[in-house]
């Protein structure tokens, strides 16, 4: 009881630190659900061979993630950039808004065996939420190159 009141009233770091861990703790489920859902998917990715299937996936995995937005973003030389949103479970052609008060993790990798076109995964988050409990290593670690991967093989989207 001593423990507790000190780190809700006495504000110092360590103890704050301690009960932040603490009621992470209690959630991790949630975030250990969501780390099984990214490595389901890049394993699902590798065997991808249409652009269509890798929107299905990533639609699938982030359509009730702790991210506010996702974007996918393709662009083929000298051609306008395509920006797909994902919105009610899907992806749809058009452009994510950007807002003042959101921070985000940008993939980037190559589209098509020659990578004639360049695409961007791009996930966001609005400031003041609870804490991410998604652990962001797995995005960067294992979804991106299983992403890359599968983008390597398949023909950008058509207009």
């Amino acid at each position: 009881l001593v423990v507790w009141l000190a780190v809700r009233y006495l504000r110092l770091h360590e103890f704050y630190e301690l009960a932040r861990l603490a009621s992470r703790g209690m959630q991790q489920t949630r975030a250990i659900s969501f780390n099984v859902q990214v490595r389901r998917a890049a394993e699902e990715l590798e065997r991808a061979t249409a652009w269509e299937e890798i929107e299905r996936i990533l639609a699938g995995l982030f359509a009730a993630s702790e991210f506010d937005g996702v974007r996918l973003t393709v662009q083929r030389d000298n051609q306008p950039r395509r920006e797909y949103r994902l919105e009610g479970g899907e992806f749809r052609p058009e452009v994510a808004p950007i807002h003042s008060d959101e921070w985000g993790i940008h993939l980037p990798f190559g589209v098509g065996p020659t990578s004639a076109a360049c695409g961007e995964l791009a996930v966001f988050r609005r400031y003041g939420r609870k804490p991410l409990l998604t652990d962001t290593n797995l995005l960067v670690e294992v979804l991106r190159p299983a992403l890359a991967h599968a983008a390597a093989r398949v023909s950008p989207p058509t207009a």
